[in-house]
């Protein structure tokens, strides 16, 4: 629905997907960001066996594009179930801290303000506000520092 993309100049290697981008996943809303490739911990495994840990970002790491893609904000009333499987990871290098669920999409017109500075070092930071309410504060990780 919106993206959010680093300037890449033409020629450049990779294929960088939107840092920061608005998503809409089967009739829900959702809000992702992407970085290079950081150390998640699968759901169910040892490290994260009943889900992921306060603050830490639901992620998939995306192999062949090097990338890993952190789900961040969800519509109010939904769950992880309601979003697409593949986020089946935690990645605790991404915090984010919930202030209030997206309006559904159903609901119409939505005012939202993005506040964003990306940092693929670990100083990125996201503020998202949807109708006049603060949704989410995220940082860490967050964009792109290939060449190009």
């Amino acid at each position: 629905m919106a993206q959010w993309k680093r300037q890449i100049t033409p020629g450049a290697e990779g294929d960088y997907s939107p840092f920061l981008a608005l998503r809409l996943f089967q009739g829900r809303l959702g809000v992702t960001v992407e970085t290079d490739m950081i150390e998640v911990f699968p759901i169910g495994g040892a490290e994260r066996p009943d889900g992921c840990l306060p603050g830490e970002a639901l992620a998939v790491n995306r192999r062949v594009a090097r990338q890993t893609r952190a789900l961040v904000a969800l519509e109010t009333g939904s769950t992880r179930a309601d979003y697409p499987a593949y986020f089946n990871a935690c990645a605790p290098g991404i915090q984010v801290t919930h202030h209030a669920g997206l309006p559904p999409a159903r609901a119409g017109w939505i005012d939202f303000v993005f506040r964003s500075s990306p940092g693929p070092q670990g100083n990125g930071h996201v503020e998202i506000v949807a109708n006049g309410r603060h949704v989410a504060t995220i940082k860490g990780p967050i964009g792109h520092r290939g060449p190009g």
